[in-house]
């Protein structure tokens, strides 16, 4: 693939490395109060058939939502999560946030050195986020940092430039979508909402938005 030139020769660029942890709703697949076909299937057929919550994992330090099935799904997919620098959340369901998952990199219960995590999602995310109890410990040890973004608004985090979408799920809007780019890739995702596409073009161009801080 194209990357940068050496000496007149293209520098090969790896790919971005995706794995897709959950890709179910709420109710998981199969869910555990149906007979559907989908959901029969799944119990009879298993492996991929089985399908966790969302999350989704890129290149082992940034992640797109952090719902209940995470914990199983590092261990189903025999993952670690210590590299993890971003964690992206689309909106504030239970099923793509849980805020306990957080308290496990924490004091007391991680002895592992690890990567402070910043945290972007839109404002719904940030009040979940800060009501936990156990919020104010994390946030003061340094395990996690929160900031609140809106839709248009481009940032970096680590390795990556980010951009924001506005989307509308649930009939809502107090959800985004993110494009991710390393400079050479570039992974728009799209998952459980759907993007506004009569604003694409004020968002393609729009100059980029200041992240506010709220940790």
């Amino acid at each position: 693939m194209a990357g940068d030139e050496n000496n007149g020769k293209p520098i090969a660029r790896r790919a971005l490395k995706i794995l897709f942890l959950g890709t179910a709703a709420a109710e998981g697949i199969p869910s555990p109060f149906c007979e559907c076909s989908t959901c029969t299937h799944a119990r009879k057929a298993r492996g991929r058939n089985v399908r966790m919550r969302t999350a989704t994992l890129v290149n082992d330090d940034l992640l797109f939502d952090c719902g209940p099935d995470l914990i199983a799904a590092t261990q189903r997919f025999d993952v670690r999560l210590s590299r993890l620098e971003t964690l992206l959340v689309t909106h504030a369901h239970s099923d793509h946030l849980l805020p306990s998952n957080l308290i496990w990199r924490g004091p007391g219960f991680c002895p592992t050195p690890i990567t402070p995590l910043r945290i972007f999602g839109p404002g719904p995310v940030a009040r979940a986020l800060r009501r936990d109890p156990h919020w104010p410990t994390l946030a003061e040890k340094g395990a996690v940092s929160l900031e609140t973004v809106r839709a248009g608004q481009r940032w970096r985090s680590g390795r990556y430039q980010i951009t924001a979408l506005p989307a509308n799920h649930d009939g809502k809007r107090a959800a985004l979508l993110y494009i991710v780019s390393d400079g050479t890739h570039k992974l728009f995702y799209p998952l459980t909402a759907v993007y506004h596409t009569r604003q694409i073009s004020p968002f393609r161009y729009a100059p980029s938005g200041k992240v506010s801080a709220t940790g």
